[in-house]
């Protein structure tokens, strides 16, 4: 591997993806969690770890290409792979990706330092840029979840030009909060996971350690 690998899961079955050393796509899968597969290339030139999401059992794979821009490869089986689509923009740092209301959004620091987000209903056609602003120094993260007595929640979080944990997020998609500061001092990208009516997010501090904030219960 030359980076982070991503996983994900799609019906019931769990998929890991990564960059090899010939910077191709790798993926390997499991069904129990504990038994997995042998690396299968999927191919591509990537220029930044993967991101990777599923919505309705269909894999979606995004990562930095050619001349710096996002491209995308799908899979309804986990198996075969269609040829990557360039999506175009300018990416300085790995994608990030979640699914919410059952379309795909993938996030991207660009290559002025803010976070930029398109999204799709069907995979296939995807809108244009929208803009969120920020000056991250970090690749983004973003999840999903629906917090106790509220709507279905897209949260996305970056590191700041303080180190600190940023945060925005949206209930429909389109109007997003503007940033918040959840403080701390991170030295790379936080992780997310969400799910449920909870939401977690991991980081590594300026001692090293893993350090994590969670919604309240």
């Amino acid at each position: 591997l030359t980076g982070p690998p991503v996983a994900t899961s799609a019906d019931g079955v769990l998929y890991v993806f990564a960059r090899g050393s010939d910077n191709a796509l790798y993926v390997m899968s499991s069904t129990d969690g504990v038994t997995f597969t042998g690396w299968t290339r999927v191919g591509g030139v990537l220029t930044t770890a993967p991101a990777a999401t599923a919505v309705g059992g269909t894999l979606y794979v995004f990562a930095g290409g050619a001349g710096g821009a996002l491209y995308v490869t799908s899979s309804a089986d986990g198996a075969t792979f269609t040829p990557w689509r360039d999506l175009g923009g300018m990416l300085s740092a790995a994608p990030a990706a979640t699914t919410f209301q059952g379309q795909v959004y993938v996030f991207v620091k660009g290559s002025d330092g803010g976070l930029y987000e398109k999204h799709s209903a069907d995979g296939g056609t995807f809108t244009g840029w929208k803009s969120l602003g920020g000056a991250l120094t970090a690749a983004p993260a973003a999840a999903s979840y629906t917090p106790a007595g509220s709507v279905e929640t897209l949260v996305v979080f970056a590191t700041g030009e303080d180190g600190a944990l940023f945060e925005r997020y949206t209930g429909d998609g389109l109007n997003y909060t503007d940033w918040t500061s959840l403080g701390g001092r991170l030295s790379g990208s936080p992780a997310v996971a969400g799910g449920g009516d909870r939401l977690f997010a991991f980081a590594r501090g300026s001692d090293n350690a893993l350090w994590s904030r969670a919604t309240p219960r």
